[in-house]
């Protein structure tokens, strides 16, 4: 039997990493879940951001370090549960349709599934830190506050969460890929996201380095900005990155295709096992 294979040039392999990634995201802006959370998350940001300039019976001026402090909790908290919600919704949503067996034939390397999913997963988590930030303007203007540093609070802001995004998107990504199925994801991302931490803290020996994405608080100050605190803090981001792209490789190399959902046949199936 002649035996066919295909030949992949960078046009074709361009055209479908743009068909996953508008299918993709498609599903994730039209669907009701992602305006119901935005319209959440602007309650939320705004019960955070009009706390700005509080400090007991006196008043004080909104300014960016401390909005950048009220934002950043729960922006990290949108984070950390969205990502899972999204990468659920992007790896299973094909298998909850019927539809995998047919999409998982097509003559496509397992990287241009995985790949436009992990975008679509940073796009979408990203834009509640972006709405956070436009609510805390606006909680700003209605303070009577006239200046809006968006240099800083990207600096401050944008930039930490936007490896954050990375690391808890790839993280849930990997989850997700490696659980037979949707539940046994979330229980897995749970486990390793919060779960580690917290019985490392309950047992006594709780660590940095066993807090997964998180990072230490970096002091802000008008005068000089975060000074040399913030070297600390990329150290631990340069950590918690490194570790998210070994999550990456091991959603292409554990990525399902076809009707096996089991977890040890797809191992075996590695080319290095």
């Amino acid at each position: 039997m002649k035996r066919y294979q295909t030949n992949m040039d960078l046009a074709a392999v361009r055209t479908q990493i743009w068909a996953r990634l508008t299918l993709d995201l498609k599903r994730i802006v039209i669907s009701p879940a992602f305006g119901l959370l935005i319209a959440g998350s602007i309650y939320l940001f705004w019960t955070f951001a009009n706390n700005t300039g509080s400090f007991g019976d006196r008043g004080i001026e909104p300014v960016t370090r401390l909005l950048v402090k009220e934002l950043y909790n729960p922006s990290l908290l949108f984070i950390v549960l969205t990502a899972s919600i999204f990468a659920s919704e992007l790896v299973w949503g094909d298998t909850d349709r019927r539809i995998h067996e047919l999409i998982d034939v097509t003559p496509s390397g397992t990287w241009v599934y995985v790949l436009p999913k992990l975008a679509v997963i940073c796009f979408a988590t990203m834009t509640f830190v972006l709405v956070g930030s436009a609510v805390g303007l606006v909680a700003q203007a209605a303070k009577g506050y006239p200046l809006f540093e968006v240099g800083k609070i990207a600096l401050w802001l944008w930039l930490p969460l936007a490896l954050s995004v990375f690391q808890f998107s790839a993280l849930a990504l990997f989850c997700h890929c490696v659980t037979p199925n949707k539940i046994w994801g979330w229980v897995l991302y749970f486990m390793l996201a919060i779960g580690v931490s917290l019985v490392a803290d309950l047992m006594g020996f709780g660590h940095v380095l066993l807090d997964y994405g998180l990072i230490e608080s970096v002091p802000l100050s008008d005068f000089n900005g975060q000074a040399h605190f913030w070297r600390n803090a990329a150290w631990l981001q340069l950590h918690w990155t490194l570790i998210a792209c070994m999550s990456v490789l091991g959603a292409v190399l554990m990525w399902r295709r076809g009707v096996e959902q089991r977890f040890k046949p797809r191992l075996a199936a590695l080319p290095m096992v």
